[in-house]
């Protein structure tokens, strides 16, 4: 994997995208389900009977940076191949600001939402421990590319859960391949789960920011 470059290139000349494109007819908004700051997330049916979660920019960000922004982020999903990681179906468009990324639908919704769920035990248990080494597993397969895949937001929200309560890590809006310079941007992420050298503006953090933020998630769910 390689590190992307910031040059923009239009949805209709990326070769990348264009073999990941379904046909936008034949999805069918069912409800929102979700979303965060610069984009919402919709429960959809593809070609009548297929659910998939739908992600797709607020209009307020449909901006050529942001565009750019989540073409590459679908990209990178796009090479994921683990059963602790989201699966990408596909991405879709009529028009360049229309674009929407489709994922499988996990229907367990997400940790936060199972962790103050009232019936859910404040101790650990057998699930709890079975979430977290998922989440250990998604981890390990990212920083196992060469070079490593920092996902750089994992909290509570960006991990889901399958009807079997299986875990698996989605978002890589901000997620970045390790440059050989081995600096990344500061100001990402969310605050209560980032690692101290991120808080402290540093760009020669790696993957033990990650890891950092597992622990934050981790102590959340022991308490």
């Amino acid at each position: 994997m390689k590190e992307t470059d910031n040059s923009y290139v239009s949805v209709w000349e990326d070769p990348q995208l264009i073999a990941l494109r379904l046909n936008a007819n034949e999805i069918e908004d069912v409800r929102k389900i979700g979303g965060g700051a610069f984009a919402d997330v919709w429960l959809v049916k593809y070609r009548g009977t297929q659910l998939f979660a739908s992600k797709r920019l607020r209009k307020m960000q449909e901006t050529q940076q942001n565009t750019h922004r989540f073409v590459e982020e679908i990209k990178m999903a796009s090479k994921f191949d683990h059963p602790n990681i989201v699966m990408l179906v596909g991405a879709a468009w009529t028009i360049e600001s229309e674009l929407q990324a489709l994922s499988e639908y996990m229907v367990g919704g997400d940790l936060r939402e199972f962790l103050i769920y009232p019936h859910t035990p404040r101790t650990w248990t057998d699930r709890k421990l079975q979430i977290a080494t998922d989440v250990i597993e998604a981890l390990v397969y990212l920083h196992s590319f060469n070079p490593s895949v920092v996902h750089r937001d994992l909290k509570s929200r960006n991990i889901l859960l399958s009807k079997e309560m299986q875990a698996k890590m989605t978002d890589f809006g901000v997620s970045r391949i390790m440059s050989e310079e081995n600096t990344m941007t500061q100001g990402v992420g969310t605050s209560r789960w980032e690692a101290p050298e991120v808080l402290a503006g540093k760009e020669d953090y790696n993957q033990a920011a990650d890891i950092f933020s597992f622990g934050v998630v981790r102590s959340i769910r022991s308490r």
